[in-house]
Order: C-alpha cells, then structure tokens, then sequence
C-alpha cells in the first residue's frame, strides 16, 4: 500500500477489485480511480484543499451563469 506524506496528512493508495482508493489520514475516499496515479492526484489534491493551500473552486456559480444566459 503506497502512501506519501502532505505536511501533516498521510495519504495512502491500494488496489482492490482492479480498481485505485485513496485516503487521507485512515479516511477513505467515496471515489474509486481507474490508475494508482489518478488516486494519488486526488489525495494530493484533498490533502491541499484541507491545508488551504489551494482554493476551492466556485460551487454552483458557472451552473447559475449557464442558466442565465
């Protein structure tokens, strides 16, 4: 089972049933992946989302904007 440190987050990969997890800190993940490499970017992802470090995008906005026009 691969796993990596985010500053303070350990996120782990595995493969089950042909298929990638991840998690962060023992927390799994609802997705599932296709590749080890697309689990682990959204584990790097989250990880970041958690430390702020990146921002979330805007929820609903480009929806609401699409619905206008």
């Amino acid at each position: 089972m691969p796993a990596f440190q985010v500053r303070r987050f350990q996120v782990r990969t595995w493969r089950r049933d042909g298929r990638w997890g991840v998690s962060i800190d023992g927390s799994e993940f609802p997705s599932w992946y296709m590749t080890e490499a697309q689990a682990a970017g959204a584990g790097l992802l989250a990880a970041h989302r958690l430390l702020g470090t990146i921002a979330r995008p805007p929820t609903g906005e480009r929806e609401a904007a699409a619905a206008e026009a």
